[in-house]
Formats: C-alpha cells, structure tokens, sequence
C-alpha cells in the first residue's frame, strides 16, 4: 500500500508539472511558485567539497594513464585546472565553466630570494546562492610547488596559449622579469608628502 501511494503522489507530482498551463516566462518565478507550493526549503547547505585523496586519484590518472590524443594539449589542462578549482571551491560545473579572463587577476610577488611568486585571484560570477540571489564569491590560488595541482600556472599557460595578456607576454619568461616602476614624472616624488 504504501508503494502505491508513492505512485499515486508521483502521477499528482508529474500531472501537476505537465498540466500547468501558464509557465512564467521568469524561470525564478517558476521556482518560487514551486517552492511555495510543496514547501520546499530555501536553506543554503555546506557542499563537500572533493576530497584531497579523491583529487590526486583523480589528476594522477588524469595526467600519468590518459592515452587520448586531443586536437590541442589545451584539452588536457582544461580538465584538470576545472577539477581543481571545482575541488577547492565547491562549484557547479556550470559556474567552472562560465569563468572568463575578466575573473582572474594575476599578481606577482618577489620572493627576495629568488623567483617571485605568482598568484591568482578568481571571482566567481554565476554562484547559487538560493533563490535568485547570485553573490560573486572570490578565492585566491598560489603557485603550488607540485604542477599536479597548480591551477596558476594551468590557467597562465591557457591565457599564454589564447594571447590573453596584454603589452606583448607571451610566455612564463616574461612574466616573472616583470618590474613595474614609477614614471619618470613620479620617480623623484615623495610618497610621504606633506
């Protein structure tokens, strides 16, 4: 009996859907006539995010076992910067996947010892935050000393690849000899003026 019900409440579920005349043209107003309806909850909940062991199954396989031959080796990066930010940020596929370079900024940092250190800053514009409210979430990467799990350096070498960079770089070369000094207008002025 009770499987019969179940079957009952799934035909009134599925006839309700598919007998609705009217469906908003706002998709949100759809969702919340729906979640009115059946009371639905609008509570946010924390997402696992993949797990470190996971991930490094994941990549090693990814990287080391893989014999696909792609059109370009950009289809072999792609995947694996979008299981690691997926990894560190708990995203949607989808949210991944709609980054554009207008998401990153890339800052260098001078070690003092040696080589800089390149960072990455990653806005994320298409978050579900409930209802529909879309709040941009940011999240900063540093180089990683493993490349297996290195999103920096994997999305500077797909900006590299589209020519992404303005003022000429075009390789990692010329990233890290990057210096930025004052104008010659500035160079002689006081930052502590009076």
């Amino acid at each position: 009996m009770a499987h019969q019900d179940r079957e009952d409440q799934q035909e009134v579920h599925r006839g309700d859907i598919l007998e609705a005349d009217i469906v908003p043209s706002n998709a949100f107003q759809y969702v919340d006539s729906i979640q009115h309806r059946y009371a639905l909850s609008t509570e946010t909940k924390d997402k696992s995010p993949l797990h470190v062991q996971d991930l490094a199954i994941l990549l090693n396989n990814h990287w080391s076992r893989d014999t696909e031959i792609f059109p370009h080796e950009r289809f072999r990066l792609q995947p694996a910067m979008m299981l690691i930010i997926g990894a560190a940020t708990s995203s949607r596929p989808t949210t991944i996947r709609m980054i554009g370079y207008q998401d990153l900024t890339f800052s260098l940092f001078p070690n003092g010892t040696g080589r800089s250190y390149l960072t990455v800053k990653l806005r994320l514009q298409n978050t579900k935050k409930g209802g529909d409210r879309k709040l941009p979430a940011a999240y900063g990467f540093r180089e990683e000393t493993n490349l297996l799990y290195c999103p920096v350096i994997g999305m500077i070498a797909l900006a590299i690849a589209d020519g992404a960079f303005q003022g000429g770089i075009n390789s990692l070369e010329k990233i890290y000899s990057l210096r930025v000094r004052p104008s010659d207008e500035w160079r002689n002025r006081f930052i502590f003026a009076t």
